[in-house]
């Protein structure tokens, strides 16, 4: 599962709004960074968080892919209508 996930709310007027929420995080309320919402686990060198930023990147270009979709179905749906 990735930390983040395409939210698609159908508003009162019937118009899709989509959104970006935040899927998976971690806290740790007894350490450092307390309640901040942590996206990735630790790292220990700049290499490896680099890494983890071009992979929230790559996750986030799946949920661009997966609003696409969505908003062009709901398009589709419109047209026929």
């Amino acid at each position: 599962m990735g930390a983040f996930k395409f939210l698609p709310l159908q508003m009162g007027s019937g118009w899709l709004s989509g959104h970006v929420a935040v899927d998976e995080y971690r806290t740790w309320d007894d350490k450092p960074g307390g309640k901040n919402i942590i996206l990735n686990s630790d790292t220990d060198s700049f290499r490896e968080f680099s890494a983890v930023i071009d992979d929230l990147i790559a996750e986030l270009e799946e949920v661009r892919e997966v609003g696409r979709r969505a908003f062009a179905k709901e398009k589709r749906s419109q047209v026929r209508s």
